[in-house]
């Protein structure tokens, strides 16, 4: 079963977050310039919670690779760095690490 990452309201109206260690996470280092790609697994899984190395960039992309970046305006479906994505099973997410990373990526079903 797929852990919870819960979300809730304080009594002044301000959304809280919960977020308990995930029982489906994935963890890497890679070198710069170094790629990397993950699996979703199988399960009830909706939402994948990123951590990256403070200060480093990282391309990600789902189901698309990131391509490296170049001084000119490029078209792109890839994120920098991002905090959190929805997801599905099966889905591929590839990373691109402009900077050495360490990187962690937890799978939780999102309770809304």
């Amino acid at each position: 079963m797929a852990t919870m990452f819960n979300v809730g309201l304080t009594n002044g109206g301000s959304n809280t977050f919960r977020v308990p260690f995930s029982d489906f996470g994935s963890k890497i280092s890679l070198s710069a310039s170094g790629s990397s790609s993950l699996t979703v697994p199988a399960g009830d899984f909706d939402t994948a919670l990123f951590g990256f190395t403070p200060g480093a960039s990282v391309w990600v992309g789902v189901n698309d690779a990131p391509v490296v970046t170049t001084p000119s305006w490029t078209s792109c479906k890839d994120d920098l760095s991002p905090v959190i994505r929805p997801v599905s099973a099966g889905d591929v997410i590839y990373f691109l690490a402009v900077d050495a990373s360490e990187i962690k990526v937890s799978f939780y079903k999102m309770d809304i």
